[in-house]
């Protein structure tokens, strides 16, 4: 599969972003006037390593990464309730200059615009819904190249770090709170535009804390690496993005590896964060 986007490195960067309403069908009060989250300590090294929410679209992890300027090494499968399985891209937070007045929160990455491209479908089919200001208000052109700019966010309240995520269909705060171990409450406090808990709308963007409910019972996300046979023979290295699985709680630190017997009489070797 050629690869649609391709990113690079870009520090110190300067640019000026349109800071947009969030787009209300049904209740306009359910929300101020959402912004990036803001820092002020600028500069080109990050603030923090963070993560967003990268719906599949059918690519395996390597392409994943090189769209949103990661390492393959820190992305991290998670299956939905409906069993569809997406990804977390670890990726390094940076606090950047708005405008003569804001600095905020981004991970920047780089886009190859392609023929039929427009900045919705750059936003929602490769972005996961998550890019800002697609273009900065111009036509896109066949050849280009972009930068996009992801929110991202810090927290010394996260255990294990700020995630962006944009809502999708079907989704209440409970249950984002519960896919990613935190609280209701804690999302809320991440987010001061989201006044009204009762109501999120698809494509908004959020900021999660992620593993801050103190629960010794938490559901871990695991990266199944490598096949071992029951023989005990060498393991097989698995395809990007071949299989994944959710493992309940064992008490295993991050990073630890798991083994989970399948079906096959075989052993998955799972990385668990």
């Amino acid at each position: 599969m050629a690869k649609q986007c391709y990113s690079s490195c870009k520090h110190g960067l300067i640019f000026f972003l349109v800071l947009f309403m969030q787009d209300l069908h049904t209740n306009t009060a359910s929300t101020a006037r959402w912004q990036p989250m803001q820092c002020v300590a600028v500069s080109s090294s990050p603030s923090c390593s963070s993560f967003l929410y990268a719906i599949s679209e059918g690519r395996n992890l390597s392409e994943i990464a090189a769209v949103f300027n990661g390492s393959a090494s820190l992305l991290h499968p998670i299956k939905r309730a409906s069993g569809v399985v997406d990804v977390l891209a670890g990726v390094p937070c940076t606090c950047e200059v708005i405008n003569s007045t804001m600095s905020a929160l981004f991970h920047d990455t780089l886009c190859l615009v392609r023929p039929g491209d427009t900045p919705e479908n750059v936003k929602s089919k490769i972005f996961s819904e998550l890019a800002m200001n697609i273009g900065d208000g111009k036509v896109l052109i066949s050849g280009d190249t972009i930068t996009v700019h992801l929110p991202c966010g810090c927290s010394s309240g996260a255990a294990k770090g700020v995630l962006s995520y944009a809502v999708q269909e079907e989704d209440t705060l409970p249950k984002i709170a519960s896919l990613f171990r935190t609280s209701s409450q804690d999302i809320l406090n991440l987010n001061p535009s989201l006044v009204n808990p009762d109501f999120v709308q698809p494509g908004w963007i959020l900021f999660v804390p992620m593993g801050v409910d103190g629960s010794s019972k938490e559901r871990r996300i695991c990266t199944c690496c490598q096949y071992q046979t029951s023989d005990g023979g060498s393991p097989l290295t698995m395809r990007d993005g071949a299989d994944t699985v959710m493992l309940g709680d064992s008490g295993r630190a991050k990073g630890a590896q798991d083994h989970h017997h399948d079906k096959r009489g075989e052993t998955l070797i799972c990385c668990c964060v």
